[in-house]
C-alpha cells in the first residue's frame, strides 16, 4: 500500500502505518518519506536539479506510482489527486468515479458504530 502525503504529515503517517501494521501485518506499506529518503540515498543526490526540486520530483513520481495502482483513493478537491485521476486508465477512472478517501473514512466510521459492542 502506498500512502502519499505532504511532507508536513510525515509524523502522522508514520504513526498511522505503525497501527496499520498491527492490524494488517502481511501488507507492505510505503510512504512519501520512504520514497524521498530512498531518492536521497541513491545517485539522485549527485544531481543538483534533483536536489533543488526534490519535493516536485517526489510528487511527480508519486503521481506516476498511483496512476498505476489497482485502487486509488483521492482526496476531494485536491488538484494533486485530480492529476492522478487524469493519469489513470479511463476504464479504471470510470469505476472509481464518485468515490474518495473521505467516503472510505465515513464508511469505516459507520461500521465501527454498527459493531461498537463487538469492540
Amino acid at each position: 500500500m502506498y500512502i502519499a502525503s505532504p511532507p508536513s504529515e510525515s509524523p502522522f503517517i508514520t504513526k498511522l502505518v505503525e497501527k496499520l501494521k498491527i492490524e494488517h501485518e502481511n501488507t507492505v506499506y510505503l510512504t512519501t518519506k520512504q520514497l524521498s529518503d530512498w531518492l536521497s540515498n541513491h545517485q539522485i543526490r549527485n544531481c543538483r536539479y534533483a536536489r533543488i526540486y526534490n519535493s516536485e520530483l517526489v510528487s511527480i513520481l508519486e503521481q506516476a506510482i498511483l496512476a498505476n495502482t489497482k485502487k486509488f483513493f483521492p482526496w476531494p478537491s485536491s488538484s494533486w489527486s485530480g492529476r492522478v485521476i487524469q493519469l489513470r486508465p479511463e476504464k479504471v477512472r470510470m469505476k472509481e468515479r464518485g468515490f474518495s478517501l473521505t467516503d472510505l473514512i465515513e464508511r469505516s466510521m459507520d461500521l465501527e458504530r454498527e459493531h461498537a459492542e463487538e469492540f
